[in-house]
């Protein structure tokens, strides 16, 4: 997905419940690609900002992080997220949700909530639904599901001209 999204050049957030998962996701992510920094609380104030600055630069497509990037630090025209870890409760979805929502000036207004599902495991589809009606609750909010990235490869450019030719009729 973060593949897809670099080069679609839509800036990324891409977080975590623990550092391990951090350090799992971001060789992967270089593998194919994908520029991206590892963020998490041990970085500091400064490092954080830093990594901002950079994203915003579009110096990197993504920020790999714990949840210490999801509430009270400012991502610039943030485009997309990946959700790679659950939360705990609706209003820390909707907070996270509303990082990508806000008025866009660089760029198109179109904003990606990307929300892994795994469906082995009872417990975490659980989790997952419950992510998803919060996310129902948001105004404007349209649900695509995908399988495969080949899929996603195809449908985003797809929906990216859609909603930009809504944008320009309006």
């Amino acid at each position: 997905i973060a593949c897809v999204l670099g080069r679609l050049g839509l800036r990324t957030l891409i977080p975590v419940d623990w550092e391990k998962h951090v350090d799992e996701i971001i060789p992967y992510c270089r593998r194919f690609g994908v520029e991206c920094l590892k963020v998490t609380g041990k970085l500091g104030t400064q490092g954080r900002q830093d990594a901002v600055r950079r994203l915003q630069e579009s110096k990197i497509d993504a920020i790999v992080s714990t949840r210490v990037m999801d509430t009270g630090i400012d991502l610039p025209e943030l485009a997309a997220i990946i959700d790679a870890g659950f939360k705990s409760d609706s209003t820390t979805t909707e907070q996270t949700a509303g990082r990508i929502r806000r008025k866009k000036t660089e760029q198109d207004n179109i904003s990606f909530y990307f929300v892994i599902c795994d469906y082995t495991s009872g417990m975490l589809i659980g989790r997952h639904r419950k992510i998803l009606k919060t996310l129902a609750t948001i105004a404007g909010t349209v649900f695509h599901e995908v399988e495969t990235p080949l899929e996603l490869n195809i449908l985003l450019p797809r929906i990216i001209q859609e909603e930009r030719g809504k944008q320009h009729a309006a």
